[in-house]
């Protein structure tokens, strides 16, 4: 399969004739060259079984040619383009770097109060059960709305916005 992901240098502005030659010869053949707004980056499009080994080879050549690793980059567009396991599979890695356990849900009401101390004014007062019922759905602490439910909210919105 095909995977296209772009690698930034670390502490490179711009490639050297001499590092590109490196490049080439380390096997960076697949790579395009790139600086931007002061930064050095390689996009590779490069052929492997799968994205981990494709990056791993892709580090792998860079740090032979003398060059150091900033960070590795996928485009969401490409990323959505991907069959459900490969995304699946990238999660997946990606949780598996995570040593940390999952943080506290929060009760709807603290999460109210915390949206109310960081956007003052953005919800009137009587939004506040509405408010209490979407994040309790969020939350998983009861039934999503029915479409009687959610059809209410809209007309209960629409008066408050436009009236009668």
């Amino acid at each position: 399969m095909l995977w296209l992901f772009t690698i930034t240098i670390k502490d490179l502005d711009e490639f050297t004739d001499a590092q590109a030659d490196a490049l080439y010869e380390a096997g960076c053949s697949d790579g395009t060259l790139c600086s931007s707004d002061g930064r050095a980056y390689i996009h590779f499009d490069r052929e492997s079984e799968s994205l981990h080994k494709a990056i791993r080879s892709a580090i792998a050549d860079i740090e032979a040619a003398g060059l150091e690793i900033d960070h590795i980059e996928i485009d969401r567009d490409e990323l959505a383009e991907w069959p459900v396991e490969q995304r699946l599979s990238l999660a997946r890695s990606v949780m598996a770097t995570v040593n940390e356990p999952p943080p506290k849900l929060a009760t709807a009401d603290e999460v109210i109060a915390e949206i109310r101390a960081r956007y003052p004014g953005l919800f009137a007062q009587s939004d506040t059960r509405k408010l209490r019922s979407l994040i309790g759905n969020a939350l998983g602490n009861r039934q999503p709305p029915n479409d009687a439910e959610v059809k209410q909210w809209i007309d209960e919105h629409r008066m408050e916005k436009y009236g009668s």
